[in-house]
């Protein structure tokens, strides 16, 4: 897959305007979407972001994807 397929510029839409906002360093959470739509989201992201599961198990599954689709490491933090 192309490096830069995914990213925050060509999905359009208000992707731009969040990719501004993270460059500023603003807070940001994302709530009331799809979980493989947080995934391609974090997957998009530059910086390094916290991700946060319920649970192991869709900790692993959102690991699994954001590395799937973003190409990078990912870091898997167990549950204290």
């Amino acid at each position: 897959m192309h490096a830069h397929f995914f990213t925050l510029d060509n999905l359009k839409g208000d992707y731009p305007a969040l990719k501004e906002e993270l460059r500023r360093g603003t807070p940001t959470a994302v709530f009331g979407v799809s979980a493989p739509h947080k995934y391609l989201i974090a997957a998009t992201v530059e910086q390094r972001i916290v991700y946060i599961c319920a649970d192991g198990v869709q900790a692993r599954k959102a690991a699994d994807a954001i590395r799937a689709l973003s190409g990078k490491e990912v870091a898997l933090l167990a549950a204290k």
